[in-house]
């Protein structure tokens, strides 16, 4: 019986003496008939470049060339063959100048079998061919990739340091846009990673450049201003593992995201996706102690906010436009070992709302879900500070006092919970009643007299939505609502947030050293906002206490 070895041989000869057919058949054979020994002797590399040779000495060759990878695939029962069939077919269709279609073909490959790491080499080369900032970001992805996978592809190490090599000649000329300087240090920092520099001489003035950027693309708030910030998060988590600067990277990048999220009410997905990559990790230990966990838990919990409105947080997309993008996380250990992280990405691919399924796969991850509270712990010592909310006023605002806008109040409350706050909003009970506020609107059509905007709200589903997570509170009808305000912030050191001055509050008193009293404190603890859009900004010239200016301020 005739063994691999001798027919490799046998195929090898044939080559020498210019028979394409017959060593075309036999590493085929190998490939398809013994595929793990055929892998280990690199035959399929062998095929090609025998193969590849002979398109150059004859053009006429090339789609020959590309029919027997398409017979390796279709035979091949194993799909690592498989997988590198269309690798090859990649290989064949770039030697020829057609990159689009070699791109395609690495992407194919990479899904079929991502463990392999040839494919992710070839494409990064593909994007390494380009001296842009941003491609030479992707491949950096690429060639870690191709290291980190179940079967490496090694010369993909010697890629990767040319590719470093270059990035630093660039990082010293000065780049056109904040991006591009952004992706160079990103780069700079994975080759310090890479090669495990501790030295905090080298390491800390990249580290404060990327703080600097990332912090002016946050407040910028520019959907489009991070394009590889997936790609980023991943490369700096898989090599957490050999130097601190990632850590140091992530907490940095995720913190400055983390703000822009809070600042904003149409958050990206890729950002929801660098939750999962951040938070699914392993190294619990390095986060504990680290702002970043903060940011993780803040964050989770200003996603698990209900009352945004359907057109501007929750997200609308089908599985098949979502789930794709999760194969940036095929294959990347750091996540896939995680055990039940199959049947997240299960649940995922059935479960369209990509927002709401993002919470519950963190909880079953590493931070400390509440159940009864539906909120995660924030990992503070002491309480939140408070502050409360004058709903009516804040609803008006946002509503250009036409509208009681909803959407105002749940803007407001997004803010300050993604910043750590403990929130409370009073609102009139008869605000909540649909059949009350439904029975306003007619008389007033009815009678021909204009009903009060201010006791309409326009979405009372989220409202009553905001009363069961226990952050709205309902006052008695009839009961002026902001004396509730007013003395659930004095008792609990809170700060309101209102353009109201509460001369009504004032006025009812008798007292003329309680008034003075109550017109000292109103100063000084009711925080005055606008809306930009649909940005919530409060006063910036407000001076917070010491217990709120620490949450209230940006911090990277």
């Amino acid at each position: 019986m005739t063994s691999e070895r001798d027919i490799l041989r046998e195929a090898i000869n044939h080559e020498r003496n210019g028979d394409l057919d017959t060593s075309t058949a036999l590493f085929q054979r190998l490939l398809i008939n013994h595929s793990a020994w055929a892998l280990d002797k690199k035959v399929d590399t062998r095929l090609l470049t025998m193969w590849r040779k002979a398109v150059e000495h004859n053009t006429g060759l090339h789609e020959a060339a590309k029919m027997v990878q398409r017979q390796v695939y279709v035979q091949a029962n194993d799909v690592r063959i498989k997988s590198l069939a269309i690798s090859s077919l990649g290989d064949l269709e770039r030697y020829s100048g057609r990159i689009d279609q070699a791109g395609i073909h690495y992407q194919q490959a990479i899904s079929i079998c991502p463990s392999m790491g040839k494919a992710y080499n070839q494409l990064a080369v593909i994007h390494g061919a380009s001296c842009e900032a941003n491609s030479q970001l992707m491949a950096v992805h690429g060639y870690l990739r191709a290291l980190w996978a179940e079967r490496p592809f090694l010369p993909a190490r010697e890629n990767l340091l040319h590719t470093f090599t270059d990035n630093t000649s660039c990082l010293a000329r000065p780049q056109t846009t904040l991006v591009d300087r952004w992706n160079r240090l990103i780069i700079r920092i994975a080759e310090l990673a890479f090669l495990e520099t501790n030295d905090d001489a080298v390491t800390g003035p990249y580290l404060t450049e990327l703080n600097a950027i990332s912090r002016s693309m946050a407040l910028a708030q520019n959907d489009k201003s991070l394009p590889n910030l997936p790609h980023s998060l991943v490369i700096l988590l898989g090599l957490a593992e050999r130097n601190g600067i990632a850590w140091q990277a992530l907490t940095i990048i995720f913190g400055w995201q983390m703000s822009s999220l809070a600042l904003s009410t149409a958050p990206r997905v890729d950002l929801i996706l660098a939750i999962f990559c951040i938070v699914a990790c392993r190294r619990v230990e390095s986060l504990n102690g680290s702002p970043l966990l903060m940011h993780l838990s803040r964050l989770v919990n200003s996603l698990a906010l209900d009352g945004i409105s359907d057109s501007s947080l929750a997200a609308k997309a089908d599985p098949k436009s979502t789930t794709p993008s999760l194969d940036l996380f095929i294959a990347f250990a750091p996540i896939e070992s995680i055990p039940g992280w199959s049947a997240v990405v299960d649940g995922l691919c059935r479960q369209p709302d990509f927002l709401h399924q993002s919470v519950k796969t963190l909880a079953t991850l590493t931070l400390d879900f509440k159940a009864t509270m539906n909120r995660f712990e924030i990992p503070e010592s002491g309480p939140s500070p408070l502050v409360v909310l004058d709903v009516p006023n804040i609803s008006m605002n946002h509503g250009r006092n036409r509208v009681f806008s909803c959407k105002g109040l749940a803007l407001a409350i997004h803010f300050f919970k993604s910043r750590g706050f403990s929130v409370q909003a009073f609102v009139p009970e008869q605000c909540m009643d649909y059949e009350k506020v439904s029975n306003l609107k007619r008389l007033g059509r009815l009678e021909g007299w204009a009903a009060k905007a201010s006791a309409m709200p326009d979405d009372i589903a989220s409202l009553r939505l905001h009363y069961a997570n226990g952050v709205v509170v309902a006052t008695p009808q009839g009961d002026y609502d902001d004396s509730y305000t007013i003395e659930h912030s004095r008792r609990n050191d809170g700060i309101i947030i209102s353009n109201d001055r509460f001369r009504d509050a004032t006025q009812k008193i008798q007292d003329p050293v309680e008034v003075r009293v109550l017109t000292a404190w109103i100063r000084s603890n009711v925080c005055s906002f606008t809306f930009a859009g649909d940005q919530f900004i409060p006063n910036p010239d407000f001076a917070w206490p010491k217990a709120h200016e620490s949450f209230v301020k940006l911090s990277g």
